[in-house]
């Protein structure tokens, strides 16, 4: 299959599947019995998905793809792995590599993780209308960017979301073990790690909206204070090198390349809105979704101080991994919802939407 389609296809299966869900009823008081099972539809798409991306061909197109490729090829031929910053992930790089099974096996695994790592989260947080919810996911922009490249931001964010779930389960000793694994498959998730933990202290949702908004008065008024201070003191860390940082002439951004990222700011909102709207409003107080709410709030609080950098799509995903999973909570889960079937067909359709009009502006990739 010709490369260059890869991702159209892609966005327009996603856009399908979103239109086709919110075609679908939706009752404003839930049912007393739990709906049917829908897991299995989302597990066998997951798969079918995994195969697909994980079996691409090495191609420029997918960008981080043909770099890791490239460190795959060294591995056949290294003695050890010699980098110590994100160690787990080319530590099975390495065991593959030794192992005599093909670049291509690896992205297969890849795949499974990052996508099978979220259809599972779904599945769990989402026993309603699981198959809604992961076309949500599938569709919100930069989930597919995730899958061929950045992937290990992407797998590191996965496994992430797995550990969140298990957090909310309070199955502690499988969590922290997730937790963990993510965090050596790329140390940026310690962001979201500490803002699970403190959604976790701390239940005040007024307090985190205000916190956000002041987050965004700091960035206009302090420049670009923030991100300096924060790359000087490791914080923003990748295991790169600092000039990884500050050139702008490898801008890996979908949006606007320099200044104030309003359009990631206007994205970014939405699940805070629906979120505390629902929460502030209509008292939807269910403790897992405002352990979701807070974590996502906490991540996009600190991704406005630093929004100048030439990584802030990279920054910001750091907590777009849960945007789908923060907007369609409510909307699905909640026990009665006023005209339920517009609110989940106006998130969907947005969410495509969105997805789709980057994909017209060639930011789809």
């Amino acid at each position: 299959m010709n490369p260059t389609l890869y991702s159209s296809l892609f966005l327009h299966l996603a856009v399908l599947l979103c239109l086709l869900q919110a075609l679908r009823p939706a009752y404003d008081q839930l049912p007393s019995y739990s709906a049917r099972n829908e897991w299995q539809c989302v597990l066998f798409l997951a798969l079918l998905l995994s195969l697909w991306l994980g079996l691409r061909p090495i191609h420029e197109v997918f960008v981080d793809t043909s770099g890791y490729a490239a460190y795959f090829r060294e591995a056949v031929y290294s003695s050890s792995v010699r980098q110590k910053v994100d160690w787990l992930f080319f530590f099975i790089m390495f065991c593959f590599a030794k192992a005599g099974l093909s670049v291509h096996t690896w992205f297969l695994f890849i795949e499974v993780i990052y996508i099978g790592g979220t259809a599972y989260a779904v599945c769990k947080l989402f026993p309603r209308r699981s198959i809604t919810a992961f076309a949500a996911v599938l569709v919100s922009f930069s989930f597919y960017t995730y899958g061929v490249n950045g992937i290990r931001n992407g797998m590191a964010c996965s496994l992430f979301l797995v550990g969140m779930t298990l957090v909310i389960e309070r199955k502690w000793t499988w969590a922290v073990l997730f937790l963990l694994w993510a965090f050596n498959m790329h140390t940026s998730v310690a962001l979201d790690i500490g803002a699970l933990i403190i959604a976790l202290v701390y239940k005040n949702t007024k307090a985190y909206l205000l916190g956000w908004l002041f987050c965004i008065v700091l960035a206009l008024v302090a420049g670009g204070y923030f991100e300096t201070l924060f790359i000087s003191q490791g914080i923003i860390d990748t295991g790169r090198d600092m000039s990884y940082y500050m050139n702008e002439n490898r801008d890996m951004s979908v949006f606007s390349n320099t200044g104030f990222r309003y359009d990631f700011l206007l994205y970014s909102c939405v699940p805070i809105l629906v979120g505390c709207y629902f929460v502030l409003k209509k008292h939807f107080s269910a403790p897992l979704y405002k352990t979701l709410l807070h974590t996502y709030i906490v991540c996009n609080s600190f991704w406005v101080l630093v929004n100048r950098n030439w990584l802030s799509n990279r920054i910001a995903y750091l907590s777009w991994v849960m945007y789908a999973f923060v907007l369609m909570y409510p909307l699905l889960m909640a026990p009665y919802v006023k005209r339920r079937k517009l609110w989940i067909s106006c998130a969907l359709v947005g969410s495509a939407s969105f997805s789709y009009l980057m994909w017209l502006l060639g930011k789809y990739h």
